[in-house]
């Protein structure tokens, strides 16, 4: 089979690409800053650094990458992945937040996560309360549309084709643990997985719309947890641990896993009867 689009890219323009993450998060943390600073909502900063700062990135790696022979615009423009490889795309999103869900209340229960938030109760109780419309539009704008195209194109397009010719194992690794480390710290572990599964689906689908598509349905989930699903659940620790919540999120977590392994298959089954290997 075989593998994703490759993308001839220098090793200063690699390092190139490399600088501009790193001022990417440092603009990101500063401006949110400066929003807070001078009044701004805390619950639109967020939203408001990732629309101003990302359009630089986007951009500058466009540029980089254009000055060095390639051509970036090829990402986007290949042979579209059908209504079949979308639907899969979509489940692996979903198949994703599930298993972020399971994964939480494993942890919950096992003790090895809880929150020192007072309001939090004990026994679990849940709400479906959401904010002024005008914040799910911004929300959905960044987070459904705007870094799931960004994110893709930078780390799946440009970093991880740019080390294919080093074996999907090395592209795959490399990104992933880069897409980790422009997130919060204490999501590294998670968003690292969540990276290696969006890079393997890139591998095997070789267009980047796949990875988009599960990439915007993840982050739409997140906009639902958190924006409208008020959910409470902080159990004391003399019931820990709680063993059939814990286990059955286990064994979530891991059917999670393996129907993401099996779509990823299926993709790679429906792209081998239409080859269209794409280098560039």
């Amino acid at each position: 089979m075989s593998g994703q689009a490759s993308l001839n890219l220098p090793r200063k323009s690699f390092v190139a690409v490399l600088l501009v993450l790193i001022w990417t998060l440092f603009s990101e943390a500063w401006l949110e800053t400066w929003l807070v600073e001078s009044g701004h909502s805390i619950e639109y900063v967020g939203f408001y650094a990732k629309l101003v700062i990302l359009p630089f990135t986007v951009g500058l790696v466009w540029l980089i990458v254009s000055t060095s022979n390639a051509q970036p615009v090829k990402l986007f423009i290949k042979k579209s992945p059908g209504p079949k490889l979308i639907v899969f795309a979509v489940m692996v999103g979903v198949l994703l937040r599930v298993a972020w869900w399971a994964q939480l209340t494993a942890r919950i229960s096992f003790g090895i996560t809880s929150s020192s938030d007072p309001d939090v109760r004990a026994d679990f109780s849940a709400a479906f309360v959401c904010p002024d419309w005008q914040l799910i539009i911004l929300a959905g704008l960044v987070w459904i549309i705007w870094v799931p195209v960004t994110e893709e194109f930078v780390h799946r397009g440009v970093i991880q084709g740019a080390l294919s010719r080093k074996g999907p194992n090395t592209a795959i690794l490399v990104s992933s643990v880069l897409f980790a480390l422009v997130h919060s710290p204490d999501n590294y572990v998670w968003v690292f997985i969540v990276g290696a599964a969006l890079g393997l689906l890139y591998w095997v689908a070789r267009t980047l719309w796949i990875p988009i598509v599960s990439h915007a349905t993840y982050d739409g989930l997140i906009i639902f947890d958190r924006l409208c699903l008020q959910l409470n659940w902080n159990p004391s620790g003399g019931n820990l641990p709680l063993l059939v919540q814990g286990f059955t999120a286990i064994l979530v977590f891991t059917g999670c896993v393996l129907l993401i392994l099996k779509l990823v298959y299926r993709v790679r089954a429906e792209r081998d009867l239409s080859p269209d290997p794409g280098y560039f």
